[in-house]
């Protein structure tokens, strides 16, 4: 800092550059531009949800992959690469504990399929009527009946031919008996995401789906 000669003035130097309004609109538009450039390609890697034909969303790896266009895309792929969607299945699931039957069918909604619960005996022979399923999950201990007399029923029933799997708490059950009552599989339980995916992997196998 100096001092001016005959003014008794110092000087301060050069003015500081203020910014002007034009300047800092400008800024923040383009600062929101790129926001909104991030939140796309965010949205890119979000898992997207889209209900299909049976009321469930597409596998979370279609979904990061394609994005919203997850349908259209898939449908161009080869099957070979594994990124057309399988078909979802229809899967009741019987346990009479209803919170852990409701878990199940979360489970198996965010695997991409249909999924209703029943408590009872009687409630699974009703909905099985109505809702036609390809898989039933089952729990041999039910207030009502066996799980081995609902096999039964249904096995006697005309028309579709379910897979049945026994979600048991023992792995002592005897295999005769569940044969005889016409069950396919037998799991352990609990109802865990790979056990679920073991059922469905079975029943795929024996539909021919």
């Amino acid at each position: 800092m100096t001092t001016r000669a005959g003014t008794g003035r110092r000087d301060r130097g050069a003015p500081i550059a203020m910014p002007t309004t034009t300047g800092v609109l400008a800024s923040r538009g383009d600062d929101n531009r790129a926001t909104r450039q991030r939140g796309r390609d965010d949205d890119q890697d979000r898992p997207f949800v889209r209900r299909d034909e049976y009321g469930a969303p597409p596998p979370l790896g279609i979904r990061r992959k394609h994005g919203h266009g997850w349908r259209e895309r898939c449908l161009q792929e080869p099957d070979g690469h594994g990124l057309v969607p399988p078909r979802g299945m229809r899967v009741l699931v019987v346990d009479d504990y209803p919170g852990a039957a409701d878990v199940s069918c979360i489970l198996l909604r965010m695997l991409g399929h249909e999924a209703l619960p029943a408590t009872t005996g009687a409630e699974a022979l009703s909905q099985a009527a109505l809702f036609d399923p390809e898989v039933i999950v089952l729990d041999l201990g039910l207030p009502d009946q066996t799980g081995y007399d609902v096999a039964r029923t249904l096995r006697e029933r005309p028309g579709r031919r379910p897979f049945i799997a026994a979600m048991t708490g023992s792995t002592s059950d005897d295999p005769a008996r569940s044969l005889a009552a016409g069950i396919d599989l037998h799991v352990t339980k609990p109802a865990t995401v790979e056990n679920l995916t073991r059922i469905l992997d079975a029943a795929r196998r024996q539909l021919g789906t």
